[in-house]
């Protein structure tokens, strides 16, 4: 039997001074259930660039809003015995404390749920105009306090989802994009309308 190998890089990076790179995410987090993942449609040249995503039954994606840039997700390289992997991370304050949202934010602490981003930087042709964290394994709360006398974030709950330490995932934070910046957030919308 024929061994397999992994590609090598393939092709070049250029800068655009023309359209640099901004920092952060907007102030809306869209959050769903892991386990209700119907679809994902995968470019045939970019497995990590997904142009649809469909969710089971009546499922939704769920908004949680923000702000001043608090939400902070970034994704880390783990260099594995025998193969790298990536963890994902989404921090995130959570700025009322109603018993609704305190429920969900238990609901989060039992099951795996997946992050979309959207990016304040949509690319130097908006083709990366939302990012998703936890796409392929899942993202579970890894740590959540609310500090009542902490003057900066007000008593906020502070919201910590990441992947496990088992279940890394395989690829950086996918890309969702399909042909424009409205075509790719009408898919969006019309998960959490649904």
């Amino acid at each position: 039997m024929p061994s397999v190998s992994c590609p090598g890089i393939n092709t070049n990076a250029f800068l655009d001074c023309t359209k640099p790179m901004l920092p952060g995410v907007s102030d809306m987090l869209y959050l769903f259930n892991w386990a209700d993942i119907a679809t994902i449609t995968e470019n045939a040249s970019y497995p990590n660039l997904i142009e649809g995503l469909t969710l089971t039954g009546s499922a939704k994606i769920y908004r949680f809003e923000g702000k001043k840039s608090s939400n902070e997700p970034k994704s880390t390289l783990v260099e594995g015995r025998y193969q790298p992997s990536f963890t994902h991370e989404v921090v995130f304050k959570m700025f009322n404390i109603d018993s609704p949202t305190k429920q969900q934010l238990e609901y989060m602490c039992n099951t795996k749920v997946v992050a979309i981003v959207e990016n304040n930087f949509k690319g130097t042709d908006g083709e990366v105009p939302f990012e998703i964290y936890g796409l392929r394994s899942g993202l579970q709360m890894r740590a959540l306090e609310r500090v009542l006398n902490d003057q900066e974030t007000l008593g906020a709950y502070n919201c910590t989802l990441g992947t496990s330490d088992i279940d890394k995932e395989p690829y950086l934070p996918a890309t969702l994009f399909d042909t424009s910046y409205a075509t790719t957030k009408a898919i969006i919308t019309a998960l959490f309308t649904a």
